[in-house]
C-alpha cells in the first residue's frame, strides 16, 4: 500500500480525514508500520497505521518527526 505525506502538524492542531478532525476520535493502532522519510532531514522512520476505532475503512499514518511535530500520511 502506498503512503503519501499530506501535511506536518504541530501537535493538536486540527487536521480533518473524511470531514472528522483525527484530534476529536479515538484511535486505534493496527499492528502494521509504513517506513517513512522526513521531508525536510530524510531521515527514516517506522511510524504506525491507525485507524478510527469504529471504522474500518479510515486508515492513516501518523508519527512524530521531532517534538510536538507530526507527520500526517494518508493512502495514495
Amino acid at each position: 500500500m502506498d503512503w503519501v505525506l499530506k501535511k506536518i502538524v504541530s501537535d493538536m492542531e486540527p487536521y480533518f480525514i473524511n470531514g472528522l478532525n483525527i484530534w476529536e476520535q479515538d484511535w486505534k493502532f493496527t499492528d502494521k508500520y509504513v517506513d517513512v522519510i522526513d521531508p525536510t532531514y530524510k531521515k527514516s522512520y517506522k511510524f504506525p497505521i491507525y485507524k478510527f476505532k469504529n471504522d474500518d475503512k479510515t486508515l492513516f499514518v501518523a508519527g512524530e518527526f521531532s517534538q510536538c511535530i507530526l507527520g500526517i500520511y494518508e493512502k495514495k
